[in-house]
């Protein structure tokens, strides 16, 4: 069994049990393992809003990205943005993209509650696609 680190989001779970929180956190609202992911959610948001007025800005909205993409990305479960992008100008086109789906009332800044419904979302789909977990499944 692995344990992988990161400073970014304070996580730290081997791949077993990212497996099971992950698992657990979306089919559980009310369960431990989503008040945890609903925490980290929330701590990146907070260090992407730079300037504490509890927006982050499309300036600072590729860092979020990068903050909640390393997370599966330590267990081999998301691409690296070099797998991903071929230019800085197709990553920067997809990030305005993903942006402009949450920026739900075209303020050009979103809030809290809109980035944590869209990682909720985007998070059910790619947990839909994980294998069985032996205890949980």
């Amino acid at each position: 069994m692995s344990t992988v680190t990161t400073n970014i989001t304070g996580f730290n779970k081997s791949k077993e049990d990212f497996i099971w929180t992950i698992k657990r956190a979306t089919s559980d609202r009310k369960s431990d393992a989503h008040a945890e992911l609903y925490h980290c959610l929330l701590k990146m948001f907070i260090d992407a809003d730079t300037n504490k007025d509890g927006l982050v800005s499309k300036a600072s909205f590729s860092k979020l990205i990068d903050m909640a993409a390393s997370i599966p990305r330590m267990y081999g479960y998301a691409p690296l943005d070099a797998d991903l992008y071929k230019t800085v100008a197709e990553k920067e086109k997809a990030r305005q993209k993903m942006f402009d789906s949450m920026d739900l009332k075209t303020t050009g800044v979103i809030t809290f509650d809109e980035w944590y419904n869209y990682s909720m979302e985007h998070i059910v789909a790619k947990v839909a696609t994980l294998a069985p977990h032996p205890i949980l499944d």
